[in-house]
């Protein structure tokens, strides 16, 4: 798994908040994946870009922490184009942002962080199946959590996020079950 934080060019801020508005409200198909993207409210977009999630928060420059944003304009007329609701402590505040990702009041400025994926890595989906991950759309064994909780060979899903130690552990409990195990150097699955 790679992460890659903050890789937007200087001045094209606006360009790719343009693009995920566009994307999450269906005027854009993402041409790297058959379903185009999924996204959450809260600036979480999947398999966009040939990327397995994509985070767009907002920090606050004083503290460094990050706050959850919703996207409502990256086109606006002047030189604070990106209108987004920044959620602090569950009350969203309307921010503006200049093309370089600043705030207007000089207090916050975006924050993009991008997860890959690569074959082998532990993941858990949009749905909260836990899976080891493939290739963009499949995985070699997941975890359903249908009510039930069965073993799927080669599964697919949307990737959200990396699986905790203990959702690891659960993965590899069952496919234990099941006679399997994963090998991580051959990225295969083997029987024991």
């Amino acid at each position: 798994m790679k992460h890659f934080v903050n890789g937007i060019e200087e001045h094209r801020w606006a360009d790719f908040c343009q693009d995920m508005i566009e994307r999450r409200d269906g005027k854009k198909h993402n041409k790297d994946c058959n379903y185009g993207p999924s996204l959450s409210d809260y600036g979480e977009f999947y398999n966009v870009y040939g990327v397995s999630t994509i985070h767009l928060r907002v920090e606050e420059i004083s503290s460094g922490v990050l706050f959850e944003i919703r996207l409502l304009c990256a086109d606006r007329k002047g030189k604070y184009p990106i209108i987004a609701l920044v959620n602090i402590d569950g009350i969203e505040v309307i921010e503006e942002f200049n093309n370089d990702g600043n705030s207007l009041n000089g207090l916050m400025k975006l924050h993009y962080e991008a997860i890959y994926f690569e074959p082998g890595d532990y993941v858990v989906t949009t749905q909260d199946t836990i899976g080891i991950y493939a290739n963009h759309w499949y995985m070699f064994a997941s975890l359903e959590k249908d009510g039930t909780e069965r073993l799927e060979l080669n599964g697919s899903g949307i990737y959200k996020r990396p699986a905790t130690e203990d959702e690891i552990s659960k993965l590899n409990e069952m496919l234990w079950v099941h006679n399997k195990k994963w090998n991580n150097e051959t990225k295969q699955l083997e029987d024991i």
